[in-house]
């Protein structure tokens, strides 16, 4: 029993830093693409500070989450959990 919920503390950890980088390795494919369109197109960066929110506060909460709950045992660590589950669900 021991055994199994440190390989699941261990899944939930390594499963939390997968999925904020690859929200990170999505938005630098964004970025390459809009560096690649012609000048006309691009948009100001002021203009970029709400989608990189979007695309990265829920992951970013919920690898800071997960690292809190798997290494330093803070329990209270799962209401980012669900703050990141919101922010996730008003994003779209």
């Amino acid at each position: 029993m021991i055994l199994t919920v440190k390989i699941l503390r261990g899944v939930q950890l390594i499963a939390s830093f997968v999925t904020l980088a690859l929200a990170l390795v999505l938005l630098i494919y964004i970025a390459i693409l809009d560096a690649s369109l012609p000048e006309q197109f691009h948009e100001p960066p002021r203009k970029w500070i709400v989608p990189c929110l979007m695309l990265v506060a829920p992951p970013l909460l919920l690898a800071l989450a997960s690292y809190l709950q798997t290494r330093r045992r803070q329990s209270w660590a799962i209401a980012l959990v669900f703050v990141s589950g919101i922010l996730q669900c008003h994003f779209r």
